[in-house]
């Protein structure tokens, strides 16, 4: 699912209008690849991923994440 993922991402977060969400849920969010280019383009906004804990794997740090900056996303 991944590969599919990242082949749509630029897609998803060019085509639709993240702005007015505050927080933003990804069911199914994998290791987090569509939720990381959407807080990218949206940097007002947080995210939560809901996934089985198997799915983290691969992600290499924390998403959302700016120098300086509290963590924007939440795993459940």
């Amino acid at each position: 699912m991944t590969a599919l993922t990242t082949a749509v991402t630029n897609a998803v977060v060019a085509t639709y209008d993240f702005s007015s969400f505050h927080t933003i849920v990804d069911v199914g969010g994998g290791n987090g690849t569509l939720m990381a280019a959407v807080l990218a383009a949206h940097p007002e906004a947080r995210g939560i991923i809901f996934d089985l804990p198997h799915a983290r794997d691969g992600t290499s740090a924390p998403l959302g994440r700016r120098p300086g900056e509290t963590l924007r996303v939440r795993w459940r």
